[in-house]
């Protein structure tokens, strides 16, 4: 018997792994105010904040957190079954299963990072999406009477 393997699905779920293996310890986005007075890393699997210099977990981040990490997790290893064998009657569902939800949690990652990014904005701040920059505020004081 001749063993078919879907090389896409196979390319997929590796690609699936490693992209949460390096999502967990390489933060896609980052803003850092002052000398770590305050500081944000995220991406779509882990997001820490930190305020002067003391790091901070939101327990509802940490739920979303964890569930991310296990949606990745199934939906790679559901991808590398269904390359596996992809002429099982149940390949088809599965594949339709495991490459929407990476696909998803990676969209609403990008949405909530605009929206925050929009939010900020009707407050006055700039705040960098994709780029590296540095910002300036000047204080300007008035003379004492």
């Amino acid at each position: 018997m001749e063993r078919r393997i879907n090389w896409f699905g196979l390319a997929a779920g590796i690609t699936t792994l490693i992209v949460l293996a390096v999502s967990l310890f390489i933060p896609w986005w980052q803003l850092t105010i002052g000398d770590k007075v305050l500081q944000v890393s995220a991406s779509p699997v882990n997001t820490n904040f930190g305020l002067l210099n003391l790091n901070f977990t939101v327990p509802l981040l940490w739920a979303w957190n964890l569930v991310s990490v296990l949606i990745f997790v199934a939906a790679g290893v559901v991808m590398l079954l269904y390359s596996i064998f992809p002429t099982k009657s149940y390949s088809k569902e599965l594949l339709s299963f495991s490459y929407k939800k990476p696909l998803y949690l990676v969209m609403s990652f990008f949405i909530g990072l605009i929206v925050i990014v929009a939010i900020a904005g009707v407050f006055g701040l700039s705040v960098p999406v994709a780029v590296n920059q540095t910002f300036r505020y000047h204080h300007i004081s008035c003379p004492p009477a």
